[in-house]
C-alpha cells in the first residue's frame, strides 16, 4: 500500500470521501461548501487563481499540512513547527490560503474555533519582499471572481488600509507582512506566522543565525496579542543546527510546539531525541538510576490530531509524482550537507569536516580476553535540566592483539580503542558528583578515571573536589587550559576514528554518540566528543604493553 493510500485509509473519517465525490461531480455551491468547511478543499479550489495553467498535484502531505493548520485554528494545537522540503507547496498552503480561509466564518466549525474575519495575522520571512509576495497572492484570491461569488459576503477589504504589506478587512482583521529585520515595529497579531525566516544562502554565518535567533526569541516573543489564546506557526526547510527550528525543538515540549516533520525520503526517526509531539518517531533522554539501568520515558502521541507519517519503508518518497526518483537523484548533486539539511530536515556539519563517522564500527560484543585496560573520562557541566550542555562520562578501553599469524611472527601488535558505555545527563553540581561517584562504584577500581579541569581557580577546585571524592580510585586531572581549542584536543581522536581504530559496543547510546560526532564542531552539544578526546589524551598513554596471542593467551612484556 502506498503512503497516499495508507493515509487515505487511516484518515477516512476526516476525508468524507462520499462528499468529496459529490463535490467533484457537482461544481459550484457544493464545492464552495466543501472549501468553506475544509482547508484542503479550499486549497484545491483556489489553485487556478494563484497558479493559472499549472496542474494541481494532490498528495497526502498537503492534506496533513491542512489538517494541522485546521487544528491550530480550532485550538487543538497551540503552536506548530513544520519542516518540509522546498517546492512542496508549503507557503502556498500556509501563507497564501490559510489566512484567507481562516477569515471565513463557518457555522459548522467546532466550538472554540477562532475562525472569523476579525482574526489578525503577522507574517514574517527572511526578506520583506518574500513576505509581501505571499500577501499579494492571498489578496489575489480574495479579489478573484471565484472568491467574490461564493465568499464575498463574509468580509470586504477596506480601502483606507489596503497596501501590499498591510491590509485590513471590515471586521478589523488584518494581515501585516514584514522581514526578519522587523519593519512592522510594535505590531502584533493573534497568529504569528514565520515562513522561511532564514535565507539559506546565509545559513552558514553563525552571526546571521545568532541574530535571527535573537530576533525570534527576544523581539517576536511578545508579539502575540494574547499569549493565552494566540498561536505561533513556523514553516521552513532546515538549514543549520542553530536555526530557528533547532531552537524550537530544544524546548518544544515546554513551549507547546508540535512538530510536523516531513523529509523527502522517509527515515523513521526525528532528528531530535527529546520526547515531543512529532509526526516521526522520537528518541528519548536516558538517565542513570540506582543500578545504572537505562529508563525509557513513555513516548507522547504523534501529534494532537493523532497524525504520524504514513510511510513505513526507509527511502520512501514524500511526493513521488512531483519528485520521482530521478528528480531526487538530481537534487542530491547539491551535496550531502545541503540535501540533508533542506530536504531531509537533518542539518549537520559538512561531511568530512572533522570526524569521518563511517569509521565507527559497532560490535555486538568485545573480545574481553584481548582488553588491556578500561577508563572513563568525564566532561563536566553544571546545567540542571533544560537544553544546555550535558555532563558526559565516556567509558573507553584498548585492545592489543596480533591481527594475523604474520603479525605475530613480526611481533607487530594491532591497537584498537573501544567505547562500551556512556553516562550522560543534565545535573546540578551535587547530583552530578553523586552520579560520578555511583558510576565509579559500578565500574570498579580497575577502571581508571579522567576528570576535566576547566581553566581558572574555580575549575581547579571543582576537579580537586571530584578527585578527593574518588579517593581509592586512579584519577587523572585533565587541564584543558593548556591544550588548545576543542578541535585541537580532538584531532588525535579524529584521526583514530577516521582510521577505523575506534569501535563502539552496541547500545542505546550509539545514535546520540555518532550524531554528535557527525555534527562536531558545529553542533550544539560537544560533551561526548570532549570526553572521548580527553580519554585518548590521558589514561590511554599510561597503559602498559601486553602482548596477546592469537587464541587469547597473554604474555607480559617487561620494560
Amino acid at each position: 500500500m502506498t503512503a497516499q493510500a495508507a493515509y487515505v485509509s487511516h484518515q477516512s473519517s476526516w476525508r468524507d470521501e462520499g462528499i468529496v465525490r459529490q463535490a467533484l461531480e457537482h461544481p459550484g455551491e457544493l464545492r464552495a461548501e466543501l472549501a468553506l468547511r475544509r482547508l484542503r478543499h479550499f486549497v484545491r479550489a483556489s489553485w487556478p487563481v494563484i497558479e493559472p495553467g499549472a496542474t494541481y498535484l494532490e498528495n497526502w502531505h498537503i492534506d496533513a499540512l491542512c489538517e494541522h493548520l485546521e487544528a491550530v485554528t480550532n485550538n487543538q494545537i497551540k503552536h506548530l513547527l513544520v519542516n518540509v522540503p522546498p517546492r512542496t507547496s508549503k507557503s502556498g498552503v500556509i501563507s497564501v490560503n490559510w489566512p484567507v480561509w481562516s477569515w471565513l466564518d463557518d457555522p459548522n466549525a467546532p466550538a472554540g474555533s477562532q475562525r472569523g474575519a476579525g482574526l489578525r495575522f503577522l507574517f514574517s520571512s527572511y526578506a520583506e519582499s518574500l513576505a509581501i509576495d505571499l500577501a499579494v497572492s492571498s489578496r489575489r484570491i480574495i479579489q478573484s471572481l471565484w472568491f467574490q461569488r461564493y465568499f464575498g459576503h463574509h468580509f470586504r477589504l477596506t480601502s483606507d488600509v489596503n497596501l501590499k504589506s498591510q491590509y485590513e478587512n471590515d471586521a478589523r482583521g488584518y494581515r501585516i507582512s514584514q522581514g526578519v529585520d522587523g519593519s512592522a515595529t510594535g505590531k502584533g497579531g493573534d497568529v504569528l506566522v514565520f515562513d522561511d525566516p532564514h535565507n539559506v544562502k546565509k545559513a552558514e554565518s553563525q552571526t546571521v543565525l545568532r541574530n535571527t535567533g535573537k530576533w525570534f526569541d527576544e523581539v517576536m516573543r511578545n508579539r502575540l496579542n494574547d499569549e493565552r489564546t494566540g498561536h505561533r506557526v513556523v514553516i521552513m526547510q532546515r538549514c543549520a543546527q542553530g536555526d530557528i527550528s533547532g531552537r524550537i525543538l530544544e524546548r518544544a515540549d515546554a513551549d507547546g510546539f508540535e512538530h510536523l516533520n516531513l523529509p523527502m525520503e522517509y527515515e523513521g526517526r526525528c532528528i531530535v531525541d527529546l520526547v515531543h509531539r512529532c509526526s516521526q518517531p522520537t528518541g528519548r533522554e536516558v538517565e542513570i538510576e540506582h543500578k545504572s539501568k537505562k529508563i525509557k520515558p513513555p513516548r507522547l502521541p504523534p501529534t494532537s490530531i493523532g497524525f504520524k507519517d504514513p510511510r513505513r519503508k526507509r527511502g520512501e518518497l514524500l511526493h513521488s509524482s512531483r519528485f520521482p526518483p530521478e528528480v531526487v537523484a538530481s537534487l542530491k548533486l547539491m551535496g550531502d550537507y545541503a540535501y540533508d539539511s533542506q530536504y531531509q530536515q537533518r542539518p549537520g556539519a559538512r561531511k568530512g569536516d572533522f570526524f569521518k563517522v563511517e569509521g565507527f564500527d559497532i560490535w555486538d560484543e568485545l573480545y574481553e580476553d584481548e582488553v588491556v585496560q578500561r577508563w572513563r573520562a568525564w566532561d563536566k557541566a553544571a546545567t540542571e535540566g533544560g537544553t544546555g550542555p550535558c555532563t558526559a562520562g565516556v567509558r573507553m578501553g584498548m585492545m592489543k592483539f596480533y591481527a594475523s599469524a604474520k603479525d605475530e611472527k613480526r611481533k607487530q601488535l594491532t591497537k584498537l580503542y573501544f567505547v562500551d558505555d556512556v553516562v550522560r545527563g543534565r545535573w546540578g553540581p551535587s547530583k552530578r558528583e553523586e552520579v560520578i561517584k555511583l558510576t565509579a562504584g559500578l565500574d570498579g577500581k580497575r577502571v581508571k578515571i579522567s576528570v576535566e579541569q576547566e581553566p581558572g581557580s574555580g575549575g581547579k577546585e571543582s576537579a580537586d573536589a571530584t578527585k578527593r571524592m574518588l579517593a581509592g580510585y586512579t584519577v587523572y586531572l585533565d587541564n584543558v587550559s593548556t591544550e588548545g581549542s576543542k578541535e585541537q584536543r580532538a584531532d588525535p581522536y579524529s584521526v583514530a576514528v577516521g582510521q577505523g581504530l575506534v569501535v563502539l559496543l552496541a547500545g542505546d547510546w550509539n545514535y546520540d554518540f555518532v550524531e554528535e560526532h557527525r555534527h562536531f564542531p558545529r553542533g550544539t552539544l560537544k560533551d561526548q566528543v570532549d570526553a572521548a578526546a580527553q580519554g585518548l589524551l590521558e589514561p590511554a598513554q599510561e597503559i602498559p604493553l601486553r602482548r596477546r596471542g592469537r587464541r587469547g593467551h597473554s604474555s607480559a612484556a617487561r620494560g
